[in-house]
This record gives C-alpha cells, structure tokens and sequence, in this order.
C-alpha cells in the first residue's frame, strides 16, 4: 500500500517538534504579547519571537504578527550566496509561531505546549528577501480540547508569499516540555 504523501509530512512536523520539546539542552526565547501572553520556542527556530511584534490578537481565534527580515540572519549565508532568499522552511515557522500565540492567548489554553503537526495546501508565491517585512495573519478554524486547525497566510506589501493550513496538537501529556515522552 502506498504511502500519502500528506502522512509523511505530517509525521515528519510532529517528530521535529516532539524532538525539539524533547531537547533537554535547548535554550528558550520568551515571545511577551501584552502584559498577559507568552510564548516560549527554542532559540533556533524564534523568528516571530526575536524579530517580530504581535500587532493585533483576538484570543483563540485571530493573530497578525509583523516580523521584519534582515541580512544578517545566519540562514543567508548559505542561501542563496550572492542571492540571499529566505528559506520557505522558516516561512511556514514563523507562521507555526504566530498560530501559538493566537491558541496559547485563550485562557483555556495559557501555559500549555503547543506542537506543530501538520500542513496542508501550502503554496510559495513570493520570494521573501533581506528588507522585507512579512506581515503573519493566522485565523484559528477548529479549536478543540487537544488540536486544532488554522488558516496560515504570509504577505509583503499586500503580496502573498506564502500561504498554508496548519494543524497542531497539545499533548494531554503536557511533561513532554520537560523531556520526558509520555510511557518513557
């Protein structure tokens, strides 16, 4: 029997994220929205966090994030050499990063861990470069007790770069935050 190609890309999101939770060495950044909401992310991977601000929340529902792209990020030096173009790896993160905040700003939700695990219907449009600045407009679509689903669009100048539906879970095990998986 064939493998769907929407299975192993979202097994593949959940491993990355079940494995960075997991990372016991991973330093945390703090995203502050407000004197309420926090988001804590690994350093690496904190694109909204360390270069964006949370310009418009509705709790559990709506987010639009601004984050703007530098050339110093260390992702440039390597992609492209001479035609630095943002990796659509990190594209679809800072989108991921943006939904958590839209989910974790429900007070049902405040101090969970939210993980990414899955896209679907994502298509590139635009090429995003050093000097953009993307606007990250998340709109919730199913919020449940342990997952959800969210409508995930990225823009420059009113142009779309790239757009996507993302799903995400928060584990009933919510111990995974500190490394240890649940029944391990």
């Amino acid at each position: 029997m064939p493998i769907r190609h929407r299975c192993v890309t979202r097994a593949s999101a959940f491993g990355l994220a079940l494995a960075l939770a997991a990372a016991p060495a991973a330093r945390a950044d703090t995203l502050r929205v407000g004197p309420r909401h926090e988001l804590k992310t690994p350093s690496a991977a904190a694109r909204v966090a360390r270069d964006g601000d949370v310009v418009e929340i509705e709790p559990g529902q709506r987010v639009v994030a601004m984050r703007n792209v530098t050339a110093n990020e260390p992702q440039f030096t390597g992609h492209f050499p001479g035609r630095p173009i943002m990796p659509g790896v990190l594209l679809v993160e800072s989108l991921a990063q943006a939904g958590a905040v839209a989910v974790l700003s429900f007070p049902a939700n405040r101090g969970k861990l939210v993980l990414f695990a899955g896209i679907d219907e994502c298509r590139f449009r635009r090429i995003v470069v050093p000097g953009d600045t993307l606007r990250l407009e998340i709109t919730v679509e199913k919020l449940g007790r342990v997952s959800g689903r969210a409508r995930a669009v990225a823009t420059v100048d009113g142009e779309v770069a790239v757009e996507a539906t993302l799903s995400f879970i928060m584990p009933r095990d919510q111990d995974i935050a500190g490394g240890r998986l649940a029944g391990g």
